[in-house]
């Protein structure tokens, strides 16, 4: 019946009987509100005109009015069904081989539609909406990645529906987009390839889309007509690996865009409850400070380390020895025990990374860490062993710059806190990027240290 509904929409579209379409819609599809029928068929009439377009992307206000209904719960409720999408899948060939990942099939139907009508035929056939939900080529291929079909035998997959699985669906998308087709089209609801491969129901099939969609166009920071990053879907449900496929695509900045109607939460403020997710945030800003690393001689992407202060880094052997015999080279800052200069004249006891009261106990007893003050490290003869805090910084980016203090403590739980600023800047600079990328956690690390006497004491 379904099947039948949308097929009468279609020809309703074509000769522009809206009217017709809708009234089917309303006696076929079951389940929704009158509202949200209501909802999807102004959708529909948005995008009659232009049948390869995004139609209407007005953002809907989450807000309340004083009944208690936002202006986007009747499409949201309909989007959450999936609508008709499979259904009209199997009844058209074409969409029949994008969501089974039929990638022979689809190529076949490329160079038929090439043969007959050129590029502007293939277009068409690539980019034209299907569904309720009006979706495109490439949406239908990520949704049939993460329902699991397993196309016939001769169906142009292999008949596989195991390992080639990933790799079939990969295939037939990267075919549509050799063929031109639009990595970033948008449904009614505004969620592009992108967030349908890393939403609810993504698996390992869809995220390993999420990659050539981004190279193609597609959005890693799209925000839906709802007003939400769709790095939202993920955080909601902490799924740890969509969330981390999303941030490898460039979705950081997601991190702090204000949530609809309450404009001082964030999706990094979300993270709290999920250590899961916390914890693939941390390997992420690890991973990232990793990619950062740049050659102290060229400046180009390194990745070998001085083996003696562990610091400095370099692309190649090459500019490693160029940077240590230079007039004001490598080697007249590096030693033995470490390359960081600190000047304690410049640290204090106390600052806004000091716990008090409640929070003291708690880190105690999470931590084990020491809070007492002292007015001084006090040093010890020859070498010894520094922990060096960097302080937390809840979802931002591994470069971002913070305002708190690094904290360097002895063994007997005395400390100074190095300010990010002043005299200390370069030396915080250091320390921070050496924690955050080889640390614990990336939150602390034990250092070697040594003492010298002054005029310039240095740690």
């Amino acid at each position: 019946m379904l099947n039948a509904l949308i097929q009468r929409q279609a020809d309703a579209h074509a000769a522009g009987r809206l009217a017709a379409a809708t009234g089917a819609m309303e006696r076929g599809v079951g389940g929704l509100s009158p509202a949200s029928i209501a909802a999807v068929m102004a959708a529909a009439r948005a995008g009659a005109a232009d049948p390869t377009g995004d139609g209407d992307q007005s953002v809907l206000r989450t807000r309340r009015d004083e009944a208690g209904d936002a202006e986007c719960a009747p499409l949201r409720a309909a989007w959450a069904t999936g609508l008709d999408v499979v259904e009209v899948a199997q009844a058209d060939p074409w969409l029949s081989d994008c969501i089974l990942g039929a990638v022979d099939g689809v190529a076949a139907s490329l160079a038929r539609a090439r043969a007959s009508g050129g590029d502007a035929a293939v277009r068409r056939l690539v980019d034209t909406r299907a569904s309720l939900l009006r979706l495109s080529s490439v949406g239908v291929v990520v949704c049939g990645s993460r329902l699991g079909f397993t196309p016939a035998a001769g169906a142009g997959g292999g008949g596989d529906g195991g390992r080639r699985r990933v790799g079939r669906y990969a295939e037939t998308l990267s075919a549509l987009l050799a063929a031109g087709a639009n990595a970033d089209a948008k449904d009614i609801a505004g969620h592009n390839p992108v967030a349908c491969a890393t939403g609810v129901g993504a698996c390992a099939t869809s995220l390993a889309l999420v990659p050539p969609l981004v190279a193609a166009g597609g959005d890693p920071n799209c925000v839906n007509r709802f007003g939400e990053p769709i790095l939202m879907a993920p955080i909601s449900i902490g799924d740890a690996a969509a969330f981390t496929a999303l941030l490898r695509a460039g979705a950081a900045a997601s991190l702090h865009v204000p949530l609809p109607g309450s404009p001082a939460r964030t999706p990094a403020q979300s993270l709290n409850g999920s250590p899961a997710l916390m914890r693939s945030l941390t390997a992420w800003q690890r991973s990232a400070a990793r990619g950062a690393r740049r050659c102290a001689a060229c400046g180009a992407a390194a990745s070998r380390q001085c083996e003696q202060c562990r610091v400095t880094y370099y692309c190649t052997r090459d500019c490693q020895v160029a940077d240590w015999k230079g007039a004001a080279g490598h080697k007249r800052t590096c030693g033995s025990v470490g390359a960081v200069d600190v000047d304690v004249r410049t640290m204090t006891t106390d600052g806004p990374a000091m716990p008090r009261g409640t929070t003291t106990r708690m880190m105690s007893r999470l931590t084990g860490a020491v809070t007492r003050e002292d007015d001084k490290l006090v040093p010890v003869s020859g070498t010894f062993k520094v922990k060096v805090q960097v302080p937390v910084r809840m979802a931002a980016a591994p470069t971002a710059p913070t305002r708190a203090p690094i904290k360097l403590s002895n063994a007997d739980g005395a400390f100074l806190l190095l300010p990010p600023t002043g005299d200390a800047a370069g030396a915080y600079r250091v320390l921070d990027a050496l924690v955050r990328a080889e640390g614990v956690a990336g939150l602390k690390a034990y250092l070697a240290a040594r003492a010298l006497p002054p005029p310039s004491p240095i740690w």
